[in-house]
């Protein structure tokens, strides 16, 4: 009994191990598309990205707003699946008239924007899309980090709101395009 109890945990030790150097070299951690404003946690479901109408002073500006609802777009608005929703809206200015770049992206405010620079226009936090109430905050200062742009997106940020409370968000998906005319 004793034999077939050592062979068994000996055979469970080296399953184990087996397992954890298969799994050695993968280090990739998947980020959650999410919105942490403080120590409050949103999920992200869908975006746009308005395209300006006309560059200004050869600066290309593109709305960005992420929802954490799903959302259709209906004559060039977003309209959300969901009544109750959080998320960020964001305006990027780049040289590309196309879309925004793969680039970091500093916080700025109007006047000094330029080239690879971002305002936060307003975190929104659980608003009432048919009662048009909830809660707006204005970022201070920020990073935005554009890792991948096309068909699917992958951006990050991390900054800090005008009442002292982290923010951070990571989005990798799609992003629905309206042109604004």
């Amino acid at each position: 009994m004793k034999k077939v109890l050592s062979l068994l945990i000996l055979s469970l030790a080296f399953i184990a191990c087996s397992d954890d150097d298969d799994n050695a070299g993968d280090t990739t951690v998947e980020l959650e598309n999410q919105l942490k404003i403080g120590n409050s946690e949103y999920d992200l479901k869908s975006g746009v990205i308005q395209t300006s109408a006309e560059p200004n002073e050869g600066l290309n500006s593109f709305g960005l707003i992420l929802f954490s609802s799903n959302i259709t777009v209906i004559d060039g608005d977003p309209i959300p699946e969901d009544n109750i929703i959080t998320g960020v809206a964001l305006e990027i200015y780049s040289d590309n008239s196309e879309t925004f770049e793969v680039a970091d992206y500093d916080y700025t405010e109007f006047e000094q924007a330029s080239h690879n620079t971002f305002q936060v226009q307003n975190l929104l936090i659980e608003i009432n899309v048919e009662e048009q109430d909830g809660e707006t905050r204005e970022v201070n200062i920020g990073s935005l980090e554009v890792k991948e742009v096309g068909d699917i997106y992958e951006l990050e940020f991390s900054g800090t709101d005008e009442e002292g409370n982290n923010v951070v968000f990571h989005y990798r998906g799609a992003l629905e395009v309206i042109e604004v005319l």
